[in-house]
């Protein structure tokens, strides 16, 4: 927030300040035994009340009185144990007030709840108000500005909705209550400085086999908070990059974030009817109909082999069969580890209370019932997922998802960013979806194919091209070295110009997870930010393996060995990537050619953070390296902190601005 800003806002605030005492005078002379606040209360005009008691509920003003117009349809959900006595939620029509670089749209609405003795519920509450017809329909973006009963203002980013039929909505989450107004900002660069951005954290995490010690590397929780501390959730949601123009307690904490965990299981198989006829090539191995990457169900010809498909994870690590208790804990036991039913991600709402100089978080949840615990017990899920790792499109299939069957996680697009962190050890093969039928040569090509004879890669029938892991390298990309011999791969990278690509673009994907349509039905990009957390090499050996099916070695096929580190008895295991690595070129490269070809995309992408998995090793100990990892999460903070850093016009609460 700039200098001039704030003397802006300053005097009204003031001049308000001045109003108030002059009221409370007269307040004392009339011998008026209200107090103050409940005259100034009486200058709004009150429209609606309703009781609410512990259980919560949903208040919904009605559209039946002609004077309530402007409101009707306005809506507050109060969740069970937001207050802890009965409440009576009273709804006031107040000025409503432009913002600096703001448009006042709509209706203003002052929200109090009388008989609790904090206007600050105990989990967070979601508001929706009407907008009038035609309000963004340019593309401008619907935020709230929001007051609080202490004098604080700020904006906040929610969900426009709009219904056939309906007036649009606009929602918000929020755990206090105050006034509200509803403010549009021209989309583009006008976007102001005092926005908090909600921020949605999508964990994707590889469930393949040898993943299990990283799993627990990163989301180690034996039940104990000195152990959960030392994991990647809890600092990602209790840390902060350092801003010394705020009080140290404040230093840019994260105040609304939601958190999700998705596989890299998308399976293998086409997204097609396994019967006769079909372009699936050939009899299903019985690798595929009943292993990992075959389908879920008894029935083959009608259940696909789609993995997880990008659905957000719920499951808990104790019904996954994990039972090692230093990584799945008994507090996984408990069908809810959060107070959030039905919800398929955790929220942390955090805000800066003045009074008290502190950091207050919201909801409140119960000893043991944190939302570092759910995301915890989620993000173990083992190693039961399909071989061939596909987290970038699974990643794009989990927001494809949420935007077509939308959960509450993502909010939206236009006021919110997004991070995606990628867990693996082994890189990227999302497959391209037209050539998902290509997955398994033809087995009777195979049968036919046992001279020893080598053909090239592009022939998917090709002997030495059938492990799967391997041809996700050897079509797409290119070594120093014949990628159809064994032996060491050196200078390794993925194919500028590829005529006949096997697997997804990247650049696609990542277009595919920031694009989104506007209510004009405009493509435009959210903001986006990647972390790979990945092996770092990009050389690789190639091995000759047996193909199982004869004694002797005339069809072997070719193999990626991956690297195998042992410390203090856990075996890593660390594969070569070139997907990630490109993810990271395109971003941060200085060649124009090697960036993005969607120059909109390459502005949306802010950043993308590249780590080094296996320097989160401790070798002395097989844990995580704490000190490395607090350079990951600072980092990661570091480049989030302009969008979540808390700015307010007016009263400052302990804010210093300008900072010198």
């Amino acid at each position: 927030m700039t200098w001039q800003t704030v003397q802006s806002a300053i005097p009204n605030f003031a001049w308000r300040a001045v109003l108030t005492c002059m009221i409370c005078i007269l307040c004392l002379l009339s011998g008026f035994q209200g107090g103050c606040e409940d005259k100034q209360d009486r200058r709004d005009e009150l429209l609606f009340e309703a009781p609410v008691g512990p259980e919560g509920g949903t208040i919904v003003i009605p559209s039946s009185d002609p004077a309530l117009a402007d409101y009707a349809g306005t809506t507050l959900q109060v969740p069970s144990g937001a207050f802890p006595g009965p409440v009576t939620i009273a709804f006031y029509r107040t000025a409503g007030r432009d913002t600096p670089g703001a448009r006042f749209v709509g209706a203003a609405l002052k929200i109090v709840a009388h008989g609790s003795a904090s206007q600050v519920a105990q989990d967070i509450l979601h508001i929706s108000m009407p907008l009038p017809d035609g309000i963004g329909a340019s593309g401008d973006r619907n935020v709230m500005a929001v007051e609080w009963p202490s004098g604080e203002r700020f904006l906040t980013g929610g969900l426009t909705q709009r219904e056939p039929g309906k007036p649009p909505q606009l929602l918000i989450e929020t755990p206090k209550l105050g006034s509200f107004f509803p403010v549009i900002y021209p989309l583009g660069p006008a976007m102001p400085e005092p926005l908090i951005y909600p921020l949605d954290v999508l964990l994707v995490v590889d469930n393949s086999s040898s993943m299990s010690a990283f799993q627990s590397l990163l989301f180690q929780h034996n039940g104990s908070n000195s152990v959960q501390k030392k994991s990647l959730p809890w600092k990602i949601l209790n840390s902060s990059a350092v801003d010394k123009c705020k009080p140290a307690k404040v230093a840019n904490s994260i105040s609304n974030i939601h958190m999700a965990v998705v596989s890299s299981d998308l399976g293998v198989m086409p997204k097609l009817p396994i019967a006769a006829g079909s372009d699936w090539s050939s009899p299903l191995p019985t690798a595929f109909t009943a292993g990992k990457c075959g389908p879920r169900g008894t029935d083959p010809m009608k259940k696909h082999g789609n993995g997880d498909d990008g659905e957000l994870q719920t499951k808990r690590c104790t019904e996954r069969g994990i039972t090692d208790s230093t990584v799945c804990p008994s507090v996984c036991t408990d069908p809810i580890p959060v107070p959030e039913t039905g919800l398929p991600y955790i929220r942390k709402w955090t805000e800066f209370d003045a009074k008290k100089m502190d950091i207050v978080t919201y909801p409140e949840y119960a000893t043991g019932k944190r939302p570092e615990t759910a995301i915890h017990c989620r993000a173990i899920l083992g190693e039961g997922g399909c071989g061939i790792e596909m987290p970038i499109g699974s990643a794009a299939q989990a927001i494809s998802r949420q935007n077509s069957m939308p959960s509450g996680f993502l909010r939206d697009p236009a006021t919110s960013l997004l991070v995606v962190i990628f867990v693996t050890n082994e890189d990227d093969c999302t497959i391209a979806s037209a050539r998902r039928k290509d997955a398994y040569p033809s087995s009777a090509k195979y049968v036919t194919n046992r001279s020893g004879l080598r053909e090239n890669c592009g022939m998917l029938s090709a002997p030495e091209c059938f492990n799967m892991e391997y041809r996700c390298f050897a079509l797409d990309n290119q070594c120093n070295e014949n990628l159809s011999m064994p032996g060491s791969k050196t200078g390794c990278k993925t194919k500028s110009v590829n005529p006949n690509p096997y697997l997804a673009s990247v650049e696609e994907l990542v277009k595919q997870m920031a694009s989104y349509q506007d209510g004009m039905g405009k493509t435009q990009y959210r903001s986006i930010g990647f972390v790979t957390i990945a092996p770092s090499g990009s050389d690789f050996e190639t091995e000759y393996l047996p193909d199982g099916m004869m004694t002797t070695m005339l069809t072997p096929y070719l193999n990626i060995k991956q690297q195998k580190k042992t410390y203090v008895g856990k075996d890593f295991l660390l594969g070569p990537q070139l997907r990630y690595e490109k993810l990271y070129q395109l971003k941060n490269s200085a060649v124009a050619t090697e960036r993005f070809i969607d120059t909109k995309l390459g502005d949306a992408v802010d950043f993308v953070i590249k780590q080094n998995i296996e320097a989160l090793i401790d070798p002395a100990t097989g844990q995580a390296d704490e000190m490395e990892l607090n350079k990951l999460v600072d980092a990661l903070h570091t480049k989030t902190a302009p969008f979540l850093k808390l700015q307010k016009a007016g009263i400052d609460s302990g804010f210093t601005e300008p900072c010198p």
